[in-house]
């Protein structure tokens, strides 16, 4: 939420994990509903910073018959990998 509200760039809040060789953007809690949040306009600006940061891009969300987080979030993906159990 930092990153979407302009408080801190993407590079400010990612935390590099030296053993991936990558930054990690983690979630912060909010009191406002996800799928409004990844619908909103603050979170397509994230992901075009992120975009033109970055080579690749990857959003884990939550299991997507749950809830849905992952369907709206993957509005904005060029490809959805499922992991199956």
């Amino acid at each position: 939420m930092s990153v979407m509200s302009g408080s801190m760039t993407v590079k400010e809040a990612a935390w590099h994990h030296p053993e991936l060789g990558g930054d990690i953007l983690f979630g912060e809690k909010t009191n406002e509903n996800a799928a409004d949040v990844f619908s909103s306009r603050a979170f397509r600006h994230l992901l075009q910073a992120c975009r033109r940061d970055y080579d690749v891009v990857l959003i884990d969300t939550r299991p997507v018959l749950l809830v849905p987080d992952a369907r709206v979030t993957g509005q904005h993906a060029d490809a959805i990998l499922y992991t199956v159990r």
